[in-house]
């Protein structure tokens, strides 16, 4: 198991990011709370996220930038893991 410390929480996973996530916060009073959650929720989680940066960045983007964008995202070729 991996994990990743921020500021209000401990995130505890495994490095594939599969499975379960348990997600450790601690509160101002000192009493820790952990909750146990399914890694795929995350995962669309954070995706929504970043759905919504990227139509907000289209948007405010003119013709030519928009152009250039969509020749520079044709050219990669990114794989996700299912």
């Amino acid at each position: 198991m991996h994990s990743f410390k921020k500021k209000s929480a401990t995130f505890i996973y495994h490095g594939d990011f599969g499975g379960e996530v348990y997600i450790v916060g601690n509160t101002e009073e000192g009493i820790e709370t952990k909750i146990k959650v399914d890694s795929e929720d995350i995962i669309d989680f954070v995706a929504e996220y970043v759905r919504k940066e990227m139509i907000d960045c289209i948007e405010s983007m003119d013709s030519r930038e928009l152009l250039r964008t969509h020749m520079q995202f044709n050219k990669r070729k990114i794989e996700i893991k299912e």
